[in-house]
């Protein structure tokens, strides 16, 4: 029998304190990231937000994992499933276990909660306030194949019934309650706002290495994906595009940006 795509983790924040720090310390920052804003990119329209645990400790920074690799430019990026590290290079990627540094939007309740889940082994990563506008609607998509471990938190700060998570049949909304959401993003699922208020969620990656969840404990050993992510880097970080590498890349870029 197939597991529930979702549990409830037996942690809680104060939505409201949460609702502060967003209105008096986050949304201060600027505007928000939008994902692929620049790209034909439907997936990911109306989608961004502020990045909470980033490689560079910039609220800014990891936002360009994703729309590429969901797009048609993934196959320049991932020609045959082998990574092209110097177009990874040239588009500023990273891999995901590297956003572990706080930012300017490591504060108050958000920076909690996100300790919380830290001191219990959940190893959180790529933490952020993620927007998603009014009207924005997903296509029906998974962040990963079925056989790779890919958990994500969701705790709803701003929302409303209109805001539904769709998943092997089942949609869910998340009131925000205080209650702290675990699923799994490698099944197929789509998330819709049909109201006319943007919707704010904290999500982060993470792995149940102390096995608190039912059914998201992490099995492997943790300590392989800092190796992963640490070789990551090292293969980027001895690449220097030439200018003409980039005039290519710049060309190829263009191909994909709204006319």
């Amino acid at each position: 029998m197939k597991t529930m795509f979702y549990e409830k983790l037996p942690f809680t924040i104060d939505v409201e304190r949460a609702r502060y720090d967003l209105n008096h310390t986050i949304l201060p920052l600027g505007e928000p990231v939008m994902q692929g804003a620049e790209y034909n990119s439907t997936e990911y329209h109306g989608f961004g937000g502020y990045s909470v645990l980033s490689r560079t400790g910039d609220w800014r920074d990891g936002w360009e994992m994703g729309h590429i690799a969901h797009s048609e430019a993934r196959q320049y990026v991932y020609p045959d499933g082998i990574p092209n590290y110097r177009a990874l290079k040239y588009l500023n990627f990273s891999h995901g276990f590297e956003h572990n540094t706080p930012t300017q939007a490591y504060v108050g309740e958000i920076q909690r909660i996100v300790e919380q889940l830290a001191n219990n082994g959940f190893y959180p990563r790529r933490a952020r306030i993620s927007l998603m506008k009014a009207g924005a609607v997903t296509t029906v998509h998974q962040d990963g194949s079925i056989d790779s471990y890919m958990a994500r938190v969701h705790i709803p700060i701003v929302t409303n019934d209109a805001c539904i998570h769709s998943c092997e049949g089942i949609d869910l909304h998340m009131p925000a309650d205080g209650s702290v959401y675990i699923m799994w993003v490698n099944r197929l699922h789509q998330a819709v706002n049909t109201s006319t208020q943007d919707r704010y969620h904290i999500l982060m990656d993470v792995y149940d290495t102390n096995g608190l969840t039912e059914n998201f404990k992490y099995a492997k050993d943790i300590s392989i994906l800092q190796q992963e992510a640490d070789a990551f880097r090292q293969k980027l970080d001895v690449i220097t595009l030439s200018p003409e590498e980039i005039v290519t890349y710049d060309a190829i870029k263009a191909q994909f940006i709204k006319k």
